[in-house]
């Protein structure tokens, strides 16, 4: 799995440069990911409070 992968401290060094690098980008990937999500789901509550007043 790729998680073991990460966790693995005998890993190359060429694959993974630095492991804080690797967790930043996947942070960053998982928080804009989210704000996609939220931003359709604030679009939608906008748009149904429009609706209902």
């Amino acid at each position: 799995p790729i998680s073991e992968v990460l966790l693995d401290d005998d890993c190359p060094a060429a694959i993974f440069p630095s492991k804080p690098l690797i967790i930043l980008i996947i942070i960053e990937v998982i928080v804009i990911i989210l704000l996609i999500a939220f931003r359709r789901r604030i679009r939608v509550a906008i748009v149904l409070l429009k609706e209902g007043s």
